[in-house]
């Protein structure tokens, strides 16, 4: 490896390093107004975020960050009013009605 790619290899281990510290590192409040932000940009509504220490395993959700240096998490989770809301305005489908049939003739 020439002394070129060595010094590159470097730099981006180190680059790398650093924005894992950072991110780490980063106060819960902060993290989480920054995953809110981008939901709320792609138009995602009724959610909740949520911190928890890391060690809690009975918050319901999906884990979408770590902060504190990792010992809390940031919890995703839906509001039950968003599951139910997409089928609010739908009408209840139609059942099929038996069809009647005509009387058997009897000689």
């Amino acid at each position: 490896m020439s002394t070129r790619n060595r010094w590159m290899f470097l730099v981006v281990v180190f680059m790398l390093i650093a924005v894992q510290q950072g991110l780490c590192g980063m106060p819960c409040s902060d993290l989480k107004a920054k995953i809110d932000d981008g939901l709320k940009a792609k138009g995602v509504q009724n959610y909740t975020l949520t911190v928890v220490p890391n060690a809690d395993t009975t918050t319901a959700g999906k884990t979408v960050g770590s902060c504190d240096g990792g010992t809390q998490k940031i919890v995703y989770s839906r509001e039950a009013a968003a599951a139910a809301a997409p089928d609010a305005g739908k009408p209840a489908p139609a059942t099929p009605k038996a069809e009647k049939k005509p009387p058997a003739a009897t000689k």
